[in-house]
């Protein structure tokens, strides 16, 4: 994973899943003053490709 600061209230981070052979690429945003924020899962028909 890699982490990078977005602003003083949430950090990016970039996920990468291993699924039957192939790398799935995400970016999960979390905000930086909440201890367990909720999380919502976005997918999207993105036919594109992430290389990363």
């Amino acid at each position: 994973m890699t982490t990078f600061l977005v602003s003083a209230q949430a950090t990016e981070t970039i996920v990468k899943l291993k699924v039957e052979g192939q790398t799935i690429v995400a970016t999960m945003v979390t905000p930086g003053d909440v201890a367990k924020p909720p999380v919502v899962l976005m997918l999207h028909g993105f036919t594109g490709s992430r290389n990363e």
